[in-house]
């Protein structure tokens, strides 16, 4: 896996001042996308060990609510092992932090219900994704739609795009919106 940047002290992509994990890959390729430099999943640093370290100290500030994994996708391919990794390793450190995670997939593209997993849907690659979701707070899902760009919109770019309580949803096995 590959990264572009890490910002500390966002307030734009989630609730609080948060550190942003800015992931490289993505095959949606949106019109009129924000950050095109991130679809190659080869462009950027390589995430490492060193890199978790790094993300574990950032958090350890009381002030940051949490962390925001964005891109590019990091529920792209290339990436969903070591956001698996990183989403574990942040939620046993720091379990009152938040996590949110901003993918142009559709919640239900990744989701896999409980009592539905099957060898026919199952593979290894929507596994990572479906646990990834275990260990996160907060999905933006959906690609950014430049026809229903909303700039009043709280921390998505188009009317389409959900803001989903994923651990609620999970409970409650049917979606449920976030509510800040």
């Amino acid at each position: 896996m590959k990264y572009l940047d890490l910002t500390t002290c966002s307030i734009a992509d989630g609730k609080g001042f948060r550190l942003v994990l800015w992931c490289s890959g993505c095959e949606h390729h949106c019109e009129a996308c924000q950050n095109e430099q991130s679809w190659d999943c080869n462009n950027g640093y390589e995430f490492t060990d060193k890199t978790i370290e790094s993300i574990i100290n950032e958090l350890s500030d009381e002030y940051i609510y949490g962390l925001t994994l964005s891109g590019g996708d990091p529920m792209h391919k290339n990436n969903v092992l070591e956001i698996f990794k990183l989403c574990k390793k942040v939620k046993e450190q720091y379990p009152n932090k938040t996590i949110w995670l901003y993918t142009g997939y559709r919640f239900e593209d990744i989701w896999i219900p409980k009592n539905s997993v099957t060898n026919a849907n199952f593979d290894l690659e929507r596994g990572l994704r479906n646990d990834i979701l275990n260990h996160i707070d907060v999905l933006v899902d959906g690609r950014y739609v430049k026809e229903l760009r909303d700039i009043a919109l709280p921390f998505r770019g188009s009317s389409n795009q959900r803001i989903i309580d994923v651990q609620k949803t999970l409970q409650e096995q049917k979606i449920v919106l976030f509510e800040s």
